[in-house]
């Protein structure tokens, strides 16, 4: 598909139809980057994406321990 630039401000813009927005399920916000030439648009990476994986690796490397601090409670805290 070849499209046109257009002015916006002191840059350019690329209108994406309504169409291809939603079949590949983009938003408002776009990840960009250039590679090889060629400018490569995609869905940002979701909110909270990988913390499983990263989690059970933690969980079984051991390092998910809850470290027991002692605390002197009976001890005057200075503010």
């Amino acid at each position: 598909m070849q499209v046109s630039l257009r002015k916006l401000g002191n840059s350019q813009a690329v209108i994406i139809p309504k169409a291809v927005l939603l079949q590949l399920g983009l938003g408002n916000q776009l990840e960009m980057e250039v590679k090889d030439n060629k400018i490569i648009l995609s869905a940002p990476p979701k909110s909270r994406q990988g913390w499983a994986l990263a989690a059970r690796q933690i969980s079984e490397s051991g390092d998910d321990q809850l470290l027991d601090f002692p605390v002197d409670i009976e001890d005057e805290w200075v503010w």
